[in-house]
């Protein structure tokens, strides 16, 4: 009897270590657990932000093949401009090589108005789009032929104008000559009425004084004065018609150069508008030029820093596939060493129930009984214990392969984003189906543990009444 209870007591203390070195396994396991559990936490985070950055990443791409689209729209609608451009420059050298070159500045001008329409309107379009680098290079080389023309044109009319003001200096000098001249021969006539107007007045002295004697001599004196006068007054009324009539041809010669450099001042001045709308269309068209230049270069840092996050992205993925298959791995061992301390609690149950039949054999012996009592007592505490913990375990177990689901759900989510965004909502129901199926589990697991306890609540009960029982048998 001795030597079995030596026995019994050495199996004891074996249980007792197996049963710490199973605690401290549980509780390697535990800190093990929540360690896996912060990472997926961690993991979890990186997985939503890369989420956000792949969504975000889409909006750009969509907003690029945007520009593209209208890149090439602008593309066509510049190049039909440079066609009727060129058209107007065709049509406007047949025009300068027929002479007709009032009607082409009218029907140019009208053309000029349009394609002026034109490039507004385009220009407007220009301001929403970022990548039109080489048709506003092109743009601007025909705008400075433009105004290399212009200056052409404007330094012809320029000489034309300084030739006019020439020839209308020396029609003033010419007029003032004739003037000259004309003053000259009034003056030449007054010389000769004056002394024929100092000789009568002589010769009616003279006949006052002798009017017999001189009354002969005087008459033909004045017949001859008469008929000078007569020659003078005929030439002096020829050159005054002479004279009035090239003053009449003068005049209209300085009216018609006056009109002709009117014509020239305004034709001058229309020109020198133009080139100055010109070289503003030309400021505005570098402006946007520049611009343009600022937006493409902004573009390309832009989808340089994309592709840059986009190789960030893979590499992070294979990191987290690599800490997933990690977690598989500790998981897997995790369980397995959940299922050897399950077995070796089945074990210790078997050996609890061989010691209670060992315990009803030995009722004989009362201190016996009741130090193995006491000690089934401390082993059945034990067990609870154990048990609780198993419960604990099993339970940590199932959520950590819950989030081992979730984990690999979300890799999969992950991984079918940068496919297709439109499988979302798949992966969403899929986790809520997960989710809706941890939910029943847990709520199986929490009947279970109830049942479990009801269970050994009602096998204390047992085993309390049936010691009860005993001890009464044993004092009777």
């Amino acid at each position: 009897m001795e030597a079995r209870l030596t026995e019994e007591m050495e199996w004891r203390k074996q249980l007792e270590l197996d049963l710490s070195a199973a605690q401290a396994a549980l509780k390697k396991d535990k800190e093990a657990f929540q360690v896996a559990e912060r990472e997926m936490k961690k993991k979890n985070m990186e997985l939503n932000s890369l989420q956000t950055e792949c969504q975000q990443g889409r909006t750009r791409i969509k907003s690029l093949t945007q520009v593209k689209g209208e890149k090439a729209i602008l593309e066509e609608k510049m190049a039909q401009l440079e066609r009727a451009y060129s058209r107007l420059e065709i049509e406007l050298e047949q025009v300068k090589a027929e002479g007709r070159v009032k009607d082409a500045q009218r029907g140019n001008n009208i053309q000029v108005e349009h394609f002026q329409q034109q490039a507004d309107r385009l220009r407007g379009e220009l301001d929403s789009v970022q990548l039109a680098y080489n048709k506003l290079r092109d743009e601007l080389a025909s705008e400075r032929h433009a105004i290399s023309e212009l200056q052409n044109k404007l330094s012809t009319s320029v000489q034309e104008k300084i030739s006019a003001e020439g020839e209308r200096g020396r029609l003033e000098m010419e007029v003032q000559r004739l003037n000259k001249q004309l003053k000259n021969q009034r003056d030449q006539l007054q010389s000769p009425q004056e002394a024929l107007t100092a000789h009568k007045q002589h010769l009616q002295t003279e006949e006052r004084g002798s009017p017999v004697r001189t009354r002969e001599g005087s008459s033909d004196q004045l017949f001859n004065l008469k008929l000078e006068l007569s020659q003078v007054q005929a030439k002096l009324d020829r050159e005054r018609e002479q004279s009035s009539q090239h003053q009449l041809t003068l005049q209209a010669q300085l009216s018609e150069t006056q009109g002709h450099i009117k014509s020239q001042d305004s034709v001058l001045s229309q020109r020198a508008e133009e080139a100055r709308q010109m070289k503003q269309d030309l400021q505005r068209a570098q402006s946007l030029f520049t611009s343009a230049e600022r937006e493409l270069r902004y573009e390309k840092e832009k989808n340089m820093d994309i592709k840059k996050h986009n190789t960030l992205l893979e590499q992070e993925k294979l990191k987290l596939c690599a800490e997933l298959k990690q977690v598989q791995t500790k998981l897997i061992q995790a369980e397995q060493s959940i299922q050897s301390q399950v077995s070796e609690c089945s074990r210790q149950h078997s050996k609890i129930r061989e010691l209670e039949l060992e315990l009803a054999r030995t009722t004989s012996n009362r201190s016996a009984t009741s130090g193995l009592q006491e000690e089934l007592q401390a082993e059945r505490a034990r067990l609870i214990t154990a048990d609780k913990k198993v419960v604990e375990l099993q339970q940590q177990l199932k959520s950590a392969q819950h989030m081992l689901r979730l984990e690999e759900a979300r890799a999969g989510e992950n991984s079918r984003l940068e496919r297709d965004s439109r499988d979302l909502s798949d992966a969403l129901s899929a986790l809520r189906a997960q989710q809706h199926e941890e939910h029943i589990a847990r709520s199986d697991t929490a009947v279970y543990t109830g049942t479990m306890q009801s269970d050994i609540v009602t096998t204390i009960g047992i085993r309390s009444c049936w010691s009860r029982g005993r001890r009464s048998c044993s004092s009777r």
